[in-house]
């Protein structure tokens, strides 16, 4: 303790997606299931000028496999602000960010998890039980800005109610999707069918990575969702040399996020 104050005050913000299965859906037998999550412009830009960001923590269960957060600005890759590239859950840390990152009004943060589930039987749902995952990563910066705790994202309700009534029609799921309810009962709906899957096929697979690949997303900005979906944060150039392991180029020649 002491009574000499720092300067800055020192926030923390934690990025990624709800912790349950309107966040996270991971199909079994997989090597690589990449997850992508946005802290969007529409929240940084309402909360502050710029901040420095100084520790990051990194969470998710035992499928996690890899994690980092990009910066862009104005659709441009600037470069990590923090990528734990050989993530083990049963050593989670607090990293130091050496030399501090300054995060500005102009920038958009992405967030990937990537996981693997080859000795996995079923579907994985987000979840704080041990059998569910997470894509968490706190991030500690300075000055603390006021109501900015978290800044996550979700798949649109209504995208992942396509993929799941086209499997519905493939008589691959079995729910009731006629009943008059709101989107998110008939997504649970979906989801408790998906207890019955016994055969993951290559269509049954990449309906999935397309929930995370084709959807709009729903933005958390500091505890509360807006339902007004976001398109998500793409990138048409960069500042560094590209990794040929983690990025591709679209048939419009954008360069996007490897699924």
């Amino acid at each position: 303790m002491t009574d000499i104050l720092r300067k800055h005050e020192l926030g923390s913000v934690t990025l990624g997606t709800e912790s349950g299965p309107l966040g996270i859906l991971i199909p079994p037998g997989l090597d690589r299931f990449p997850v992508n999550t946005y802290c969007f412009n529409s929240c940084i830009e309402k909360k502050f000028d710029y901040v420095t960001f100084a520790m990051a923590a990194p969470q998710t269960h035992s499928a996690g496999t890899q994690i980092w957060t990009k910066i862009v600005r104005n659709k441009t890759d600037l470069g990590y602000l923090h990528k734990n590239q050989f993530f083990d859950h049963k050593y989670q840390y607090f990293y130091e960010i050496n030399p501090r990152v300054v995060i500005t009004e102009n920038d958009s943060l992405i967030t990937q998890c990537i996981y693997s589930t080859k000795n996995h039987k079923k579907i994985i749902q987000g979840g704080s039980g041990p059998d569910n995952e997470v894509c968490l990563y706190s991030y500690f910066y300075y000055p603390r800005v006021k109501n900015f705790k978290t800044c996550k994202s979700i798949p649109a309700f209504d995208d992942q109610l396509k993929v799941f009534k086209n499997l519905k029609k493939e008589s691959i799921l079995n729910f009731n999707s006629s009943i008059n309810d709101s989107d998110v009962a008939l997504l649970y709906e979906a989801y408790n069918s998906l207890e019955q899957v016994q055969t993951f096929s290559d269509n049954f697979i990449q309906s999935f990575f397309s929930i995370y690949l084709s959807s709009k997303f729903y933005a958390m900005c500091d505890g509360s969702f807006n339902y007004e979906p976001h398109e998500r944060v793409t990138i048409n150039s960069f500042s560094q040399k590209l990794d040929p392991c983690d990025w591709k180029i679209n048939q419009k020649k954008n360069l996007v996020y490897k699924l």
